[in-house]
């Protein structure tokens, strides 16, 4: 009976040198996948990842080209609408730098139409009223607030009163004593930016429109105007 026995103990004994050379096996191919980087798993996992980035990819450089597909048609429709109200400006050799909607302060009224912004020149333009400033006439720009009444009448409007006010409202100054006043500015190149979450568009319409403009009168004129007093 021991013979049985043996073979037995023998089998067994063999059995379980198989299992761990096994066991072995599986725990070095572990170690050369985590060392070669990772296993189906991780495999998988980069395989989803890439997929990932190149939908992400995919979906930024769509969006991109959208963004620049209105920019374009944006910047075109501004270059024809200056050609048709301003076409002695552009013959006198004016580069349109900027066209933004917005509303003025006409006779109590509020006229919707565009600033238009040009080498030498601030312009508005709404289908019936015309208005051309040349920058070395104006004195001064300042940030402002349009405020609403309770008649519903034309808004009052006033110098930004603190740096923590949010200004809307842009008020022109000219030398010929002339006040001029934009409120309600808008700008699709604005709203498409924030629809499509674009990093380079930033900044209110108002507040890319007074930068525009304040960069232009400091071109064309020295800034502060020789022969106007300032307020202290």
């Amino acid at each position: 009976d021991a013979l049985p026995i043996y073979f037995e103990v023998a089998e067994r004994q063999r059995v379980n040198d198989i299992q761990a050379r096994d066991a072995q096996r599986r725990e070095q191919q572990k170690a050369e996948e985590v060392k070669s980087g990772g296993g189906f798993g991780f495999k998988l996992g980069s395989m989803i990842g890439s997929a990932g980035a190149a939908i992400g990819s995919a979906a930024s450089g769509a969006q991109a080209s959208a963004e620049a597909s209105v920019r374009n048609a944006h910047v075109n429709k501004n270059k024809e609408r200056f050609a048709k109200h301003f076409p002695q400006l552009l013959a006198a050799g004016e580069q349109l730098i900027t066209d933004y909607d917005c509303k003025v302060l006409h006779q109590g009224q509020k006229v919707t139409g565009h600033a238009i912004l040009s080498t030498n020149y601030l312009c508005f333009e709404s289908g019936t009223l015309i208005e051309i400033i040349p920058l070395r006439e104006i004195s001064c720009l300042r940030h402002s607030v349009a405020l609403e009444t309770i008649d519903n009448g034309p808004p009052y409007i006033m110098i930004t009163p603190a740096p923590n006010v949010i200004s809307d409202t842009l008020q022109v100054f000219t030398v010929k004593q002339q006040l001029f006043q934009f409120i309600e500015f808008g700008s699709l190149l604005v709203t498409a930016g924030n629809f499509y979450g674009s990093s380079t568009v930033k900044g209110s319409a108002f507040e890319r429109f007074f930068n525009f403009l304040d960069h232009a009168w400091r071109v064309a004129t020295p800034v502060p105007v020789p022969g106007v007093q300032y307020a202290a």
